[in-house]
């Protein structure tokens, strides 16, 4: 029998971290999603009285093109892309007359080309790793409020725009019905 569905845990520079799922389409093409999503909504700590609220979310696909299937294993080359975000608050408050507040917002796009290898440790359980060329899109912008007793509030706006070209790596583990 063989298995068309898979699902668990996959890590890529070129399509995200998370929950993934695996179809394949048909003995030459696969089709896989990743997609996280994970933050708070702040905490408290009453030595430093600070807090700080993150959310991070991650989705991307691959379309893999299997050059080799084997009984335990494929090879195959894949076109990926992914999309990130984190957003972040985070306050400082150490004593009740001043603060600084900092917000970010960054945001990452990726696309790659590269090769895999997938390998079933048995008959259910399967493990894959791939590597190919990554370009990988980074943009920061944000916001300080910076609070201060002599000069009072002030507002300090940043951007960061930065690119990556390169090698880009990923890594797996499936469970295949």
């Amino acid at each position: 029998t063989t298995f068309n569905n898979k699902i668990g845990f996959a890590g890529s520079m070129f399509s995200g971290y998370g929950l993934s799922y695996e179809y394949d389409l048909s003995r030459a093409f696969t089709l896989e999603f990743t997609g996280s999503i994970y933050g708070t909504g702040g905490t408290n700590n009453n030595t430093n009285n600070y807090v700080t609220s993150y959310l991070v979310s991650t989705i991307g696909t691959e379309l893999q093109r299997n050059f080799y299937v084997g009984h335990d294993s494929r090879f195959y080359s894949y076109v990926g892309l992914g999309f990130w975000i984190d957003n972040t608050n985070y306050n400082n408050d150490y004593d009740n007359n001043s603060s600084n507040d900092t917000y970010s917002h960054e945001t990452d796009y990726s696309a790659g080309i590269g090769l895999g290898w997938e390998y079933a440790l048995s008959r259910r359980f399967i493990f894959n790793v791939e590597g190919g060329y990554l370009y990988r899109d980074m943009y920061v912008k944000g916001t300080n409020y910076i609070y201060d007793n002599i000069f009072g509030r002030r507002i300090e706006a940043y951007a960061d725009h930065t690119y990556y070209i390169g090698f880009g790596v990923g890594v797996g583990i499936y469970y295949a019905f």
